[in-house]
């Protein structure tokens, strides 16, 4: 619990498969999620007002760390008024990264680093940028219901748009795979 805490600059979680939360973070703060076994759930809680500005940005570090379901809320326990998350991935294997639903049914814009294939479990319903233009191992995203740009990288990306709204797809290099559902999609243009 950290509703009295201030002046942090990193959250950090190393060397460990267990559960870790923390509640009533009162500043955002870089978070590093640094070698993590068996999947852990790691929760960070932001108090409400923390998020309550129009440019609220996270940056999470994973680095060693094959999977993690990593959730991000409020006190409130809504929606999370996040508008950019940067997420850079310093692993030596491929990385699974598990994100809750409030978080990806609220994020404004995604950005995604990292040289090894990363896979973000959830579906983005909110975002209008997705950029993974800086990966090179190649990344598995999708959105849903939303105008978006989505940029993959030097890798092999699977890249997935469905639902309503349009926007564009840029792969990039590699041999990607790109799914879009036609049937509500209105002029997402694939290059």
């Amino acid at each position: 619990e950290m509703s009295g805490v201030t002046g942090v600059d990193n959250l950090i979680t190393r060397n460990s498969s267990a559960d870790v939360s923390f509640t009533q973070v009162a500043e955002i703060s870089n978070i590093t999620l640094d070698t993590l076994t068996g999947a852990p759930d790691i929760s960070v809680q932001f108090q409400d007002s923390v998020l309550s500005g129009s440019a609220d940005s996270l940056n999470v570090t994973i680095i060693n760390t094959p999977m993690v379901n990593f959730n991000i809320n409020d006190v409130s326990g809504g929606f999370v008024d996040l508008e950019d998350l940067h997420l850079n991935v310093q692993n030596s294997t491929d990385t699974e990264v598990n994100v809750n639903s409030n978080l990806a049914s609220s994020l404004e814009r995604l950005y995604i680093t990292g040289d090894h294939y990363i896979d973000i479990w959830d579906t983005f319903t909110n975002v209008s940028l997705i950029d993974a233009s800086a990966t090179t191992g190649g990344v598995e995203i999708e959105a849903a219901d939303t105008d978006v740009t989505m940029l993959g990288g030097s890798g092999n990306d699977d890249i997935s748009k469905s639902g309503y709204g349009s926007g564009s797809i840029s792969a990039g290099a590699g041999n990607d795979y790109v799914h879009v559902a036609t049937d509500n999609n209105t002029g997402t243009n694939v290059d």
